[in-house]
């Protein structure tokens, strides 16, 4: 719960910041970007707090396919050749670049909010154990479209970006991306650029808000011992303690406003989301090799495996940080 407190304190500014760039380089001087960035944080914070999950998933299905589609389309308009693309999936880390490499790791999907589809399939009421393959091919499907869309934004990137001497650092960096995309490809482009970068930015604020203040209620009735028979009361999104912590990730992080470092933020709060990687593979480690899961749906081998490697960079990256410290 300390953690979840930290976490969501910075993603609050850094999401409101990111959508709000957006917005900011369509509608250049017509409202500071604090007050943008202000302005999606108040309206995530109703959307969600509405507590209709129907009107949050139809929301969530529209930015999703704005974003995919538009995303997808411009990094097919702008993709280097094959052989370009390959060398990129060789790792490598530069040197001083580990924290933009944990940033990747928490921004496309490695934070808290992995949680959260635990309480969305509670919602559309997949609760019994039949459902289980239904969720598997679900995520399956979900990751995949995850990692295209990464790879999609990698290559936007390096295409408009590398080896031009300009990066996205302030309020203004979003024109280094969509200027030569103009260029090359149109106003069309263009605007497309920046509808889908806003859908990505609005529909990660609405799911996490979402996540985390699901997350911050039922660590209460955890910590309060109230059996899942009872959880309503809790889960429920118009429950005091969803309403509370939708409260905490809306108002208070809009002092880090202030700082007018909006890259900045999105990559200590992406870099700070990736540490909830290790916690939950060793979380699942325990859990799902207990008694307290049928042995139909215990870890097998590969499982574990996985698992474990998926704990072992984090390792070898917090030696190295201490040993360079020494």
């Amino acid at each position: 719960m300390v953690y979840l407190f930290i976490v969501t304190f910075v993603f609050g500014a850094a999401v409101t910041s990111t959508a709000a760039l957006a917005v900011d380089a369509a509608f250049p001087g017509v409202l500071p970007f604090w007050a943008w960035a202000a302005l999606h944080g108040v309206a995530a914070f109703f959307i969600v707090g509405i507590g209709r999950y129907a009107l949050f998933e139809l929301i969530m299905k529209t930015f999703a396919a704005l974003k995919f589609g538009i995303v997808i389309l411009l990094a097919i308009l702008l993709a280097p050749s094959l052989g370009e693309i390959a060398l990129g999936f060789v790792p490598r880390i530069p040197e001083g670049a580990l924290i933009n490499v944990l940033a990747i790791i928490g921004g496309v999907g490695g934070t808290y909010s992995l949680a959260a589809y635990t309480y969305w399939v509670r919602e559309r009421g997949w609760r019994q154990s039949d459902w289980i393959p239904t969720m598997r091919t679900d995520l399956t499907l979900g990751y995949a479209l995850t990692a295209l869309f990464m790879m999609s934004m990698l290559i936007i990137g390096a295409e408009l970006l590398f080896g031009t001497g300009t990066s996205i650092s302030d309020e203004e960096g979003l024109l280094a991306l969509v200027d030569p995309m103009q260029d090359r490809f149109g106003l069309l482009a263009r605007w497309a650029f920046l509808i889908g970068f806003w859908a990505v930015a609005t529909g990660a604020m609405l799911g996490a808000w979402n996540g985390g203040a699901h997350l911050f209620a039922d660590c209460v009735r955890t910590i309060r011992e109230v059996p899942d028979e009872e959880a309503s009361d809790y889960l429920s999104e118009k429950s005091i303690f969803f309403r509370a912590f939708l409260a905490w990730m809306t108002f208070p992080p809009m002092i880090l406003l202030a700082l007018g470092e909006p890259v900045l933020l999105v990559i200590v709060y992406a870099s700070l989301g990736a540490l909830f990687l290790p916690f939950l593979a060793v979380t699942l480690l325990i859990l799902l090799n207990s008694r307290r899961v049928a042995p139909e749906y215990r870890n097998r081998l590969v499982t574990n495996v996985v698992l474990a490697v998926s704990v072992v960079p984090f390792i070898v990256v917090g030696v190295q940080e201490v040993l360079g410290s020494l």
